[in-house]
């Protein structure tokens, strides 16, 4: 019954519970295959299937939270929504989707070690300067915003530096992390791999979003229910209903004195 339900408000693929299995598995899958290693100097035609299989399973993991955000929403996270299934079963739910944001993160990390696993080997994919840009290209644009409203700026410059300065920003953190793994892969694998990174970390923005999105459910559940127990003492206190309880505790207290050595007697 939940799971017709859950169609009827979420439709379409991603109101069942399949692209999320996808999603686990695939995540599961990179992760684990991660951990294969070789000391041959040559690498063999599995170390080579699986250098294109990790980042084909996390990428494709990526495209479908991104999907998932893009088509649905907040509604995405409907099966460890607080709000529909009760506060500590929410609670409950909310553990496997930290769990696997955590686990994706992870994976590149390992990833970058199955390719660079050689001792001494420090070298690494290109991906901070793609993510910071990505990550803060919408809070960079707002705070523009802002300042432009604060002070009443609506001139075409205020609007180029509102678009102009994000986009440049972006522009540039994209530029840095190509340039970077084209010079270690080469062209062809560099245009491919750094075309991976942005996947990626649009994948990992919307799978934080989706988790700090049920998280902010539960502490506006919990927020509620405080609210609701202060505003039905408030109202007791002002209808009075304390003021028996506190004049009966009185009439037995004055049953109680204390002689001259402080000891208390009935």
């Amino acid at each position: 019954m939940v799971e017709k339900e859950v169609i009827a408000e979420v439709p379409g693929f991603f109101g069942t519970l399949t692209p999320y299995i996808i999603i686990a598995v695939l995540i599961l899958a990179a992760y684990a295959m991660s951990f294969y290693r070789e000391e041959k100097e040559e690498h063999s035609s599995l170390w080579k299937a699986l250098a294109v299989a990790i980042p084909t399973c996390l990428g494709i993991a990526a495209v479908i939270e991104v999907l998932a955000f893009k088509f649905v929403g907040t509604d995405a996270i409907w099966w460890c929504d607080g709000d529909r299934y009760g506060f500590w079963m929410g609670v409950l739910l909310i553990l496997p989707l930290f769990l696997f944001v955590v686990l994706q993160f992870l994976s590149l990390k390992a990833y970058n070690r199955f390719l660079f696993s050689r001792e001494n080997d420090i070298r690494h994919i290109c991906i901070k300067p793609a993510a910071w840009a990505l990550i803060l290209v919408v809070p960079v644009f707002f705070i523009i915003f802002c300042i432009c409203l604060a002070y009443g700026w609506k001139d075409d410059k205020a609007v180029m530096a509102m678009l102009g300065i994000p986009a440049v920003m972006l522009i540039i953190g994209l530029a840095i992390s190509f340039y970077k793994n084209i010079k270690l892969f080469g062209l062809s694998a560099g245009l491919v791999m750094s075309a991976f990174c942005v996947v990626y970390v649009l994948g990992d923005i919307a799978a934080v979003g989706f988790c700090a999105i049920a998280i902010w459910k539960l502490i506006v559940q919990v927020l509620t229910g405080i609210g609701g127990v202060f505003l039905c003492v408030l109202g007791a206190s002002k209808m009075g209903l304390f003021d028996g309880m506190d004049k009966q505790a009185k009439k037995e207290w004055d049953k109680y004195y204390k002689d001259p050595r402080n000891q208390i007697h009935y």
